[in-house]
């Protein structure tokens, strides 16, 4: 979870903690792991999906040796089932292990995933992750660039990126087209609707739905998306390493990311240029590996870490280790290590490598990239002594 909670209704016998399960049910209540729980007269029945509309038993913490094995029968879809380790505390409600829930409710609805963060010291729990025990980052699909001098780009799903960053639609009553380190979450549609011989290939892009224009074709403007129903026009050209695009109207109005400086990008607007492309004009274009272009059905290509580095936690002076890291390259059904292929960054910039010391204390997220892309992160540690 985001921010820091404590569940009062819980017990911990052996350095296992027992909760409540209505206890669970109101942490997780308004999350993507949310589930609602009722007694049918025979059953204590879990809807996954469904908002909590109960209340957490009353029951007063205390110090007590009024424990007994749990043989309450729960319902979960058509599965009646007993919780292996759920105990009767100080009473007759029922206490359960937060990992053994977690376990169940994998794949659910409701599914989440609970580990235990050495570094912050705390349990955190994932809300829509399946229970993996540790850490889990959902797969990261791999980019590769579209490569074809000269010709049509084929229709398609596309991701834009100048000088190694991203095209990125930012929202703000519509999407404005700033220049970003963060892939987008989704990719841009772009479709060929005509092709002139004196003015070329003419495409429409879309993002979510909308259309994306240069608005009155007016140079210095931002590129932003339209609500109306009719595509702005573009021409694309491809070369061997980049690709173009300009206004197809105006067609020495060319996309460019030189514009206006802030604080979360650089903005993407139309500027008036003949001849050879400006650096910031030159796009690369971006598909999905291993799906191929125009819609390929072949399975994405993605990169996964599975386990993080074990040591989290440092001296000041101490070097970085990378130890214990796996990532793994999935294609299709098949898993490739790639773990000596991903690198270390804290601060944005900062590359950690193997033994590098640390000159300051405090809490510091790591992020894990693969081919310069954050694939996940994690949080470390750094103490006086």
């Amino acid at each position: 979870m985001d921010a820091p909670q404590v569940v009062k209704q819980a017990y911990n016998i052996n350095n296992t903690n027992y909760l409540q399960l209505r206890a669970i049910a109101t942490l997780l209540n308004r999350t993507d792991a949310q589930f609602n729980i009722g007694w049918d007269g025979q059953y204590a029945v879990i809807e996954p999906g469904k908002p909590f509309t109960g209340t957490v038993t009353g029951s007063k913490m205390q110090n007590t040796k009024n424990v007994r094995n749990s043989g309450t029968k729960f319902k979960l879809g058509d599965e009646v089932f007993s919780f292996s380790d759920a105990r009767l505390i100080n009473g007759d409600t029922n206490y359960i292990q937060l990992r053994e829930f977690a376990q169940k409710l994998s794949g659910t609805a409701s599914q989440f995933n609970v580990y235990w963060d050495t570094a912050l010291n705390q349990a955190i729990i994932q809300p829509g992750a399946p229970y993996t025990g540790t850490k889990y980052e959902a797969p990261v699909t791999i980019l590769e660039q579209f490569k074809e001098n000269g010709g049509v780009l084929p229709d398609g799903d596309y991701y834009m990126q100048i000088n190694g960053k991203f095209v990125y639609p930012v929202s703000g009553g519509r999407y404005w087209l700033e220049l970003k380190d963060k892939r987008p979450e989704k990719p841009f549609n772009i479709r060929l609707i005509g092709n002139s011989e004196d003015r070329g290939p003419e495409y429409s892009i879309g993002y979510d739905g909308t259309y994306i224009m240069l608005p009155g074709s007016v140079e210095g403007e931002q590129l932003q998306s339209t609500t109306g129903k009719n595509p702005h026009p573009w021409r694309i050209n491809l070369y061997s390493a980049f690709g173009t695009i300009r206004d197809y109207s105006n067609q020495k109005l060319i996309v460019n990311a030189k514009g206006a400086s802030k604080a979360n990008g650089t903005l993407i607007t139309g500027v008036s240029s003949t001849g050879s492309a400006p650096e910031h004009a030159k796009i690369t274009f971006l598909v999905e590996a291993g799906k191929g272009n125009n819609n390929g059905n072949g399975a994405a290509t993605s990169v996964q870490v599975q386990i993080y580095p074990t040591k989290t936690t440092y001296k000041l002076g101490e070097g970085f280790d990378t130890a214990g890291v796996k990532a793994v390259i999935k294609e299709g059904s098949t898993e490739k290590d790639v773990s000596e292929k991903v690198t270390f960054y804290t601060s944005k910039t900062v590359n950690l490598t193997q033994g590098r010391p640390f000159t300051t204390t405090g809490k510091k997220v790591v992020e894990i990239r693969y081919n310069g892309e954050k694939i996940a992160e994690y949080t470390i540690v750094i103490t006086k002594d």
